[in-house]
């Protein structure tokens, strides 16, 4: 098994294991698995898509508009 999937997986459940749970370790846990998105894309030889990489960056704002109590409003 590829040990970048293994350390997604366990952001991801880290993720939802914190939604379940406290409010302030979700906070922190939420926006994980996509940093970790972006830092495979930055270490990769052969670099990311310009519009690949705004795609992700975008993914990224939404997720933190969403921990808002607002959310995207």
């Amino acid at each position: 098994m590829d040990y970048r999937l293994l350390i997604f997986a366990v952001l991801v459940a880290l993720a939802i294991a914190a939604k379940l749970g406290s409010r302030r370790l979700y906070v922190f846990a939420k926006p994980l698995p996509i940093l970790f998105i972006i830092f495979l894309a930055f270490i990769h030889p052969h670099g990311a898509p310009g519009l690949w990489l705004a795609a992700i960056g975008f993914g990224l704002a939404g997720d933190l508009l969403l921990l808002s109590e607002k959310g995207f409003l």
